[in-house]
């Protein structure tokens, strides 16, 4: 039988999983920006030359 704290640590298990999903996507976002930007910085400044 499941006691109201195993329901309260399945709900903060479902959110952990969550939000770990949402972080691994943020920082995949993150790192295609900070491509974008570096290459952008090449081509600014003429690849450090």
């Amino acid at each position: 039988v499941a006691t109201p704290q195993d329901k309260i640590i399945e709900a903060q298990e479902a959110e952990i999983l969550k939000l770990k999903t949402e972080l691994s996507d943020t920082e995949e976002k993150y790192q295609k920006v900070r491509k974008k930007f570096d290459d952008l910085m090449i081509k600014i400044h003429g690849g450090g030359n």
